[in-house]
């Protein structure tokens, strides 16, 4: 036999273990496909081992057909190590979903249905602190794409471990229903703040994934009429969030956001009017009477790529009338901030206390990265006249009498922080102490290279102080003169 009769007879051996190879990945294939115990047995090993990479230790059985639908029953989810789950309990869990669907028109059709029944979270974030990660600047940004076409859940809780109290939202019964009208009720829900609420309830709507909440009320002052996120557009990746509340006075807001190749193209709108500042204790998680006074009005309008700031504009205004916190007693407080062509401008700020004015005005570039914020150029002005140190240290563990004016300026150039402030006053009265007239200045610089681990604030700091004091005295002893 020749060359030629062995290369043909070799390509013919090769064809057909090609074919014996393909038929073989066929039969296991198929039966992986029509063997559902074979498919539960594997999806059961998978879970478990990712489970247990994690700390967890991972318990339930399965049921349904795997390729058409997902029941978990009986799931019990408990720490093996260091992690943020405490525990994880839950009866039955049920997903019905169209692989076909998947896999030609992608994540965002393919979950026909969601139901949750008897389930409670308990999360300790404490227990497991994130470990420190260098961020990744070209990080993509995304939007979730999936969202089922009708959920329900029956008595769904969830715990978050907190200090002074835990987040607890428990005995949640949500159904979401295209095809009828929903409902929502919480049976007991409290912040991390300590208010707590019992017994509340809505009206839903999910017509075509566009979810609304209406007619959700916590107490008197604090009702949020409608609550609406619209998912009916994610198949072109846009997403959009709207709040219309009463909280003490009318509130409303909405976020429309827009994913592109990296980020998401964003627009933010806020409108407020003579909301209680003591509203802001509930929802950041600060004692009940840390703020007070009343915000007369906040108006925001921003547009934008969201992680790139010099692509954002519009304005941001906000003013509230007799702000107190613990060491802060402020009679009004004006802020008007602008937006544009990669800079922003401080265009007013005012806080006024009686008397007493403080003025800032400033404007800074805005970098291409939110990391570099801080460190673009940055101008910024500071004066405040006839500043009676009584009033304004009233609050304060150190207590002052008589006058002050302080003028400064704070810029940023060249990744160089440059300060200077001088300020004057007369008939200061102190503890143990009075002097007839003080001047000072101060000069510092400080550079904005990255620092070293563990390296203290004051790091690369220069600083100049000079003052002169005149009649000063404390206890006992009396100076004509002092300078420094």
């Amino acid at each position: 036999m020749g060359e030629e009769g062995h290369a043909s007879a070799e390509a013919r051996r090769r064809f057909w273990r090609g074919v014996a190879l393909g038929l073989a990945a066929a039969s296991v294939l198929l039966v992986l496909l029509l063997h559902q115990p074979i498919l539960r047995t594997l999806l059961r090993v998978a879970a478990q081992h990712f489970a247990a990479g994690e700390h967890l230790k991972l318990e339930f059985r399965v049921e349904g057909g795997v390729l058409t639908n997902l029941v978990l029953k009986n799931v019990h989810i408990t720490p093996t190590g260091p992690s943020a789950i405490e525990s994880v309990d839950v009866d039955l869990a049920r997903a019905d979903y169209n692989l076909i669907t998947l896999l030609l028109h992608g994540p965002t059709e393919f979950l026909r249905n969601v139901e949750v029944q008897s389930a409670r979270v308990v999360l300790n974030p404490a227990a497991a602190p994130l470990p420190p990660r260098p961020p990744k600047p070209h990080e993509r940004i995304t939007l979730p794409s999936i969202f089922p076409d009708r959920a329900r859940f029956i008595d769904v809780s969830l715990i978050v471990r907190n200090k002074p109290h835990d987040f607890a939202l428990e005995h949640v019964d949500l159904v979401l229903d295209p095809r009828s009208p929903g409902a929502l009720h919480i049976g007991h829900l409290r912040l991390p703040g300590g208010q707590s609420w019992t017994n509340l309830s809505a009206q839903t709507s999910y017509a075509n994934k566009n979810l609304s909440v209406r007619n959700f009320v916590l107490d008197e002052r604090d009702q949020l009429r409608v609550v609406n996120v619209d998912a009916s557009k994610i198949r072109s990746k846009t997403l959009t969030i709207s709040v219309e509340a009463a909280l003490g006075g009318p509130f409303s807001g909405s976020i429309w956001l827009q994913q592109t190749d990296y980020s998401l193209n964003t627009r933010l709108r806020v409108r407020g009017e003579r909301i209680a500042a003591a509203t802001l204790n509930k929802y950041l998680a600060l004692p009940e009477d840390y703020f007070s006074g009343e915000i007369e009005q906040l108006n925001v309008d921003l547009g934008g790529v969201l992680n790139k700031p010099d692509s954002w504009n519009g304005s941001v205004s906000a003013q509230v009338i007799n702000f107190r916190q613990p060491q802060i007693a402020l009679d009004r407080c004006l802020f008007v901030v602008s937006a544009e062509h990669g800079r922003a401008n401080l265009e007013q700020a005012e806080l006024v206390q009686g008397a007493n004015g403080f003025h800032l005005r400033g404007s800074a570039e805005l970098p291409r990265e939110v990391k570099q914020f801080g460190r673009s150029a940055m101008a910024l002005e500071i004066s405040a006249t006839a500043v009676d140190l009584e009033r304004l240290t009233a609050n304060m563990p150190q207590r002052f009498t008589g006058s002050a004016q302080l003028n400064g300026k704070i810029d940023i150039s060249g990744g160089k922080v440059n300060a200077n402030f001088s300020a004057s006053g007369g008939s200061i009265g102190f503890t143990d102490g009075t002097l007839d007239k003080f001047t000072g200045t101060l000069t510092a610089t400080k550079s904005l290279a990255a620092a070293e681990a563990n390296t203290p604030w004051f790091a690369d700091l220069h600083s100049t102080i000079q003052f002169d004091v005149s009649n000063f005295r404390y206890r006992d002893y009396l100076f004509d003169a002092a300078n420094g």
